[in-house]
């Protein structure tokens, strides 16, 4: 069963997508924020770099503690201009909000004020919803 998540009518065509597969425990956030600073990096995307780092940090983050999934992806997308990074599970009932900070909440605040866009989709396999993907996109200030 393939399914895909849908982001935002992208401005241009996407040059590179990359993809992550990762068991959804507490290592995969430094695994994810690797990968996608290495993908920014050799992509020419240097100045995205530490917010895109912040950013999935935060929201892997979320999918490790709260989501009670096995499994979790990440997908950059670069459109020359600007990336789109997906954070998708397989637990569509659980879904992220946002809280007070001073409930510790402050993770999807920050995606919000760093990314240019970001949003929540459902992930359906034709018939049922079978998981959820939290996109942002970051552009350069240049």
């Amino acid at each position: 069963m393939t399914t895909a998540a849908t982001l935002p009518t992208p401005t241009h065509e996407p040059t590179r997508p990359y993809q992550l597969l990762a068991p959804a425990i507490p290592a995969s956030v430094r695994l994810a924020r690797e990968f996608v600073a290495g993908v920014l990096e050799t992509a020419g995307h240097q100045g995205l770099v530490d917010d895109a780092r912040l950013c999935v940090s935060d929201v892997v983050s979320n999918v490790v503690q709260h989501a009670g999934t096995l499994m979790l992806s990440v997908q950059v997308t670069d459109f020359g201009d600007h990336v789109e990074i997906a954070v998708r599970d397989d637990n569509p009932t659980l879904r992220p909000h946002l809280r007070a900070p001073d409930e510790g909440g402050r993770g999807l605040l920050l995606v919000r004020e760093l990314a240019a866009e970001c949003g929540l989709n459902l992930v359906w396999d034709g018939l049922v919803v079978v998981g959820k993907c939290l996109w942002f996109e970051l552009r350069s200030q240049e």
